[in-house]
């Protein structure tokens, strides 16, 4: 593979796999902007740009007409929509807020009086 900063396009040498032998040692040129961001529905993924940036969750639902995937995040209960350039598949989990007061998640309290 080789990229072309002038011209934003990327070149790929095919190489000699099972049921690709009439691609085999063909080089395939394409225009950058033709490439997206192949991720299957049922992916766990991580967000890496935009305003959700550090959410995770599972692509329930694709819409390649718009390059845009939906995704159930871990932490709370609901579905954000995603552009797939700002996404990447990942095994890692957000973490939710664990402190906060000084006090942490599960610590025993004792509510006032008031």
């Amino acid at each position: 593979m080789s990229v072309d900063n002038i011209q934003f396009t990327v070149k790929l040498r095919m190489l000699d796999l099972p049921g690709q032998q009439l691609l085999a040692g063909k080089e395939l040129e394409y225009s950058a902007a033709d490439l997206v961001k192949h991720i299957l529905a049922g992916a766990h993924v991580r967000v890496v740009d935009g305003l959700l940036s550090g959410e995770t969750g599972t692509v329930v639902k694709l819409d390649t007409a718009t390059n845009v995937a939906f995704v159930f995040t871990d932490l709370a209960p609901r579905e954000i929509e995603v552009r797939l350039s700002d996404l990447e598949e990942s095994s890692e989990v957000a973490q939710g807020l664990n402190e906060l007061g000084g006090f942490k998640l599960y610590d025993l309290v004792r509510m006032k009086d008031t």
